[in-house]
């Protein structure tokens, strides 16, 4: 299910049983988003839905019903994380059948590693919680239109295997972040620029990833980043000056993209495990702890906080 801004006006395009539908001219993405849900309830109201037909198929309708245009894009992955997870498990499970005992049996294996590749050192708590959560909403709708008789996910336990991160383990401190600063300004490549801009705006690796040539300011010292989770994250940032002049020399010293991405590589946007590479390969030189991207987020608000 899409919406989308074309010629000026919004359309919505989706296929359902094997149809495509789709209308344009609507004036906000919320008319386009409106009147794509009740053609889809439309198109369905023939298909009832039972106790039988398979948790699969009920869930990818609740997501594209309840969060497609809802949600940021990282989020709305999540979910459709959960189902190929809920799959590996269950296969094309009735709904009715999905047993507490074999769901937290689910959510236990998930906290050790298995699924979508696997991970060895297990998932901690939050990623575990985080599964849940895209579950749990699914199935108390189930059991409010009377589809089910319990919830599975009714006081689900969360475990984990990986402890979460401790709280100062998220911070670097001030040495090692000057130290990465510097690093970041030894090459012109696109990776080292990617990570001098997170430190110096302090913004999500997404925002930064989709910056384009126009939302630098040069003669403000500001960047516009235009957000990835909510309409309330797209912002304008303040910069110091030297951090502005260090991007612009460098952006002057490589070709200019020819669809306004700054961090265009020439087959598509730098990806996260690009970037995520160069800072591990960092730490690892530096004999450092283990940080994030997130990470530099984290002590860039930290240290806004210290100086008020």
């Amino acid at each position: 299910m899409n919406v989308k801004k074309v010629n000026g006006s919004w359309s919505y395009d989706f296929r359902c049983q094997n149809k495509r539908y789709r209308k344009r001219g609507f004036k906000t993405k919320r008319e386009a988003n409106e009147a794509m849900q009740l053609k889809y309830n439309e198109v369905n109201k023939n298909q009832l839905i039972s106790s039988k037909t398979p948790f699969l198929e009920y869930f990818e309708d609740w997501i594209k019903i309840n969060k497609e245009n809802k949600i940021s894009q990282s989020t709305l992955n999540r979910y459709y994380n959960a189902l190929n997870i809920f799959d590996e498990k269950f296969g094309n499970i009735a709904i009715k059948d999905v047993s507490q005992l074999k769901y937290r049996e689910m959510l236990k294996e998930y906290a050790e590693g298995h699924f979508i590749g696997g991970r060895k050192e297990g998932r901690t708590k939050a990623s575990v919680q985080k599964l849940n959560n895209c579950f749990s909403q699914a199935f108390k709708d189930a059991l409010n239109e009377g589809i089910i008789e319990r919830d599975p996910t009714w006081n689900a336990p969360i475990y984990e295997k990986k402890p979460t991160k401790k709280e100062e383990d998220k911070f670097m401190s001030l040495t090692e972040y000057k130290k990465l600063k510097l690093f970041s300004t030894s090459k012109n490549e696109l990776s080292y620029l990617a990570i001098f801009i997170l430190i110096a705006t302090g913004g999500r690796f997404g925002e930064v990833q989709k910056l384009q040539y126009n939302d630098l300011d040069y003669i403000n010292s500001t960047i516009h980043l235009r957000g990835t989770k909510t309409k309330s994250s797209n912002r304008i940032i303040s910069i110091a000056r030297k951090d502005m002049k260090y991007i612009k020399n460098v952006l002057n010293q490589r070709p200019t993209s020819i669809d306004g991405y700054i961090f265009n590589t020439g087959a598509n946007l730098i990806s996260n495990k690009a970037v995520t590479t160069l800072l591990n390969k960092f730490l690892l030189d530096n004999k450092m702890n283990k940080y994030t991207l997130h990470s530099l987020r984290h002590t860039h608000a930290s240290m806004l906080l210290a100086k008020n």
